[in-house]
């Protein structure tokens, strides 16, 4: 993790997103938002269940669930959601694009925030997880 500033004291450190297939999530989140995937030491002899992201001062880590263990998958409109991480992104317009070019899917469309405060929308990704997009203009 980065170096503790008095600026990171209360804000989220880390994300825990849950998948259920790591190399197909890795593949996704990298192409889309440039996320690296740190490794440490050498190849794990057991099977993979986690996998660290980092992109600048981000940290986070993919954790293997079974596909019934994931609270957050959207399956319908009734479909309970956990936690949403929202990414800032240059323009979401652009960025819903790439999504779905991905294998991604647009979940709740563009609104514009009151007071001038930018844009969001949601989308899920390739495991069903909603997520959300923000942007200034």
């Amino acid at each position: 993790m980065a170096p503790r500033t008095s600026t990171m004291i209360n804000l989220i450190s880390w994300t825990d997103i849950p998948v259920t297939d790591i190399s197909r999530a890795k593949e996704f989140y990298s192409t889309i938002f440039g996320w690296t995937f740190p490794t440490f030491g050498p190849p794990p002899t057991e099977p993979v269940t986690q996998a660290l992201f980092k992109k600048g001062s981000m940290n986070g880590s993919f954790i293997l669930v079974e596909p019934e263990k994931m609270i957050s998958s959207v399956t319908s409109e009734e479909s309970c959601v956990a936690v949403r991480v929202t990414i800032t992104v240059e323009s979401v317009d652009e960025k819903i694009v790439e999504i779905e070019k991905a294998g991604g899917k647009l979940y709740l469309p563009k609104k514009e925030l009151p007071g001038g405060r930018g844009f969001t929308l949601f989308f899920t990704d390739t495991e069903g997880n909603v997520m959300g997009l923000w942007s200034k203009e």
